[in-house]
Formats: structure tokens, C-alpha cells, sequence
């Protein structure tokens, strides 16, 4: 089993200046800070023996046979964006709850992210994972959130 804990983020400014519809005519800058809240996420193989091969746990329950069948954008976008074809139980755990403005969607697909890469044996440093999320986020998911991190040369700092 492998349990991911990614801290939820609180933006001290932003709404809507991080995107480049804004910062390609403005002068931008953003401002976000880790705060001591997190979202756990653990991943186990499911055995072969049960009706469905992905158990996802979430505000709702998904038990499915293929990956096309879950309804949870990350979930299915992230298995297959790293072709994990073996049966997974993913349970999700937050300390806050979704659409409280603090970042949940993405500290869910990070956390993800970084226990699938994990379980293949794949350890990323945070700015390869980062960008690998914003890529879920915005291009497999379609949605709008964030820095697109070729648009911006200074967009990382530790």
C-alpha cells in the first residue's frame, strides 16, 4: 500500500491573474503558501478475484472494470496518462473539503500522481510531478486552473 499526503495550498493572490489571458497583458504575480492541511490518498493492488478492477473512494464509490467506465476526471485521466492496466483500490481522504478554494483538485491529482508514480517504481523530483499534474489538470481534465508552467520562465521556486 502506499499512502500519498499533499498539503493543500492557499493563494494570497491570484483570482484569475495566473492565467494567460491576464499575465500576457498585465503585470502578474502570485503568491501561494502550503498551509498545514492535506489530502491522503492510499493506492493498494486489488486482486484478480473481485467483479471490478478499480475501486475508487472518494465523496462517492466507483467499482469499475475499465478505466473509460470512471466518472472521477483525475483518476481516469491519471491511470491512463501511465497506462496502469493492474486493478487498484484508491481511497481518498481531505481535511477540507472540495471547492473550498484551497487547491483540493490539484493537491488530489498531485497526490496521485506521485503514489502511481510510486507504485512504478518512479520517483519524480516536485517540479517534474508539478508539471505532470498541471498537465492533467489542464489538458486531460480540460480544466481551467493555474500557470501553464511554457508560459511563465520564472514559475517554480522551492
Amino acid at each position: 500500500m502506499i499512502i500519498s499526503k499533499t498539503p493543500y495550498r492557499l493563494s494570497l493572490f491570484g483570482g484569475g491573474t495566473d492565467y494567460p489571458s491576464w499575465y500576457s497583458k498585465n503585470k502578474s504575480e502570485i503568491i501561494t503558501a502550503a498551509i498545514d492541511n492535506h489530502c491522503y490518498l492510499s493506492i493498494k493492488n486489488l486482486p484478480p478475484y473481485f467483479s471490478y478492477k478499480y475501486r475508487i473512494a472518494y465523496s462517492r464509490i466507483e467499482a469499475v472494470s475499465c478505466i473509460d467506465d470512471i466518472d472521477h476526471p483525475s483518476v481516469r485521466n491519471c491511470l491512463s496518462y501511465l497506462n496502469i492496466d493492474d486493478g487498484l483500490s484508491i481511497t481518498h481522504d481531505g481535511e477540507i473539503p472540495a471547492r473550498s478554494g484551497v487547491g483540493s483538485s490539484s493537491a488530489f491529482t498531485v497526490g496521485l500522481l506521485n503514489a502511481l508514480f510510486h507504485i512504478k517504481g518512479i520517483q519524480l523530483n516536485k517540479k517534474d510531478l508539478a508539471q505532470k499534474a498541471i498537465y492533467v489538470e489542464q489538458f486531460l481534465n480540460e480544466e481551467s486552473v493555474g500557470i501553464r508552467p511554457d508560459s511563465c520562465s520564472l514559475w517554480w521556486s522551492e
